[in-house]
């Protein structure tokens, strides 16, 4: 399952990366999935030593190390489960500051260069989503070309 959320985010990732819009949300999501992936491992890893000490421990006492073993085992299970929630919805938060940031900044177009929707003009601005040149009359809402707002963007 953990190997399924990787490459997803990661497919994710490179996506976003493509199209130039953030890419905190997947970067954390990818980044929480190593860090269970480890947490999971080292509670495996201290499971498996309880068990072994098990073999040399008299039956009166057995109960007793195999709790304290599996305690020290869900504490990590524990920090994972609480420590994940709080970072995604950070995470989340970031990811809407960043592309607000970045909508609302359109730069200026190279000089000479020539609007993408009316060829006859000369640019003005760049589109900050699909890098489309802009001229006066397109506008520059949020930074963006008439394209990406009709997407949505």
């Amino acid at each position: 399952m953990l190997c399924i959320a990787f490459f997803v985010c990661l497919i994710v990732v490179l996506r976003r990366r493509k199209t130039g819009t953030t890419i905190v949300v997947p970067l954390a999501v990818l980044a929480l999935s190593l860090v269970r992936a480890a947490l999971l491992f080292t509670t495996v890893v201290i499971l498996i030593s309880t068990f072994k000490k098990l073999g040399g421990v008299p039956a009166e006492n057995k109960q007793a190390v195999l709790s304290t073993g599996i305690d020290e085992a869900m504490q990590y299970v524990q920090f994972g489960a609480f420590a994940e929630f709080p970072l995604l919805i950070g995470a989340w938060v970031l990811d809407g500051v960043l592309r607000k940031r970045r909508r609302s900044v359109a730069q200026l177009a190279p000089t000479g260069s020539r609007c993408a929707t009316h060829a006859d003009s000369i640019a003005t601005h760049i589109c900050s989503r699909c890098g489309a040149f802009m001229c006066s009359v397109c506008g520059t809402v949020d930074g963006l070309c008439g394209t990406c707002l009709a997407r949505g963007a």
